[in-house]
């Protein structure tokens, strides 16, 4: 953990974001706060990352410095987003136990009542799930009407 940097500018902060990555599923503001809005959750393009864990998802120590060079490379995709003209962005997590697969994402949030226009940029993004975080519950995009 040491050799992670500790912030990119004053309102990021890597350690604390990747502590939250890898405390489990979750999707995280940019000091490292759950998302608590109804919106649906989308990965946007280019800025993923697959870890392998070595067991479960509770074994992510040694994953703690390649997820916060993967803050670091990846904040700005956030950073740079100016609201109110674009969706909010956060950093998202989810362990895949079918796997042991720790996926990171930079994601935006749709508002509840455009769902369709989540879900449709769900499959132009080729997401195998798309989240609806006021419900609690995994969408599969191309499974949807």
């Amino acid at each position: 953990m040491g050799n992670a940097p500790a912030s990119i500018g004053p309102a990021i902060n890597v350690d604390t974001i990747t502590r939250a990555l890898l405390n489990g599923d979750g999707t995280f503001s940019v000091t490292g706060l759950s998302y608590r809005g109804d919106g649906i959750v989308v990965a946007i393009p280019a800025h993923s990352a697959a870890f392998v864990t070595l067991d479960d998802s509770s074994d992510t120590d040694h994953l703690f410095p390649f997820v916060a060079a993967w803050v670091a490379k990846n904040a700005s995709a956030i950073t740079d987003n100016p609201a109110p003209f674009f969706r909010p962005r956060f950093f998202g997590s989810w362990f895949d136990s079918e796997t042991g697969t720790l996926w990171l994402d930079i994601v935006e949030a749709f508002p509840r009542e455009k769902l369709s226009e989540a879900i449709a940029a769900g499959i132009d993004r080729d997401q195998i799930a798309i989240w609806d975080n006021g419900r609690g519950e995994v969408i599969v995009p191309g499974a949807v009407d």
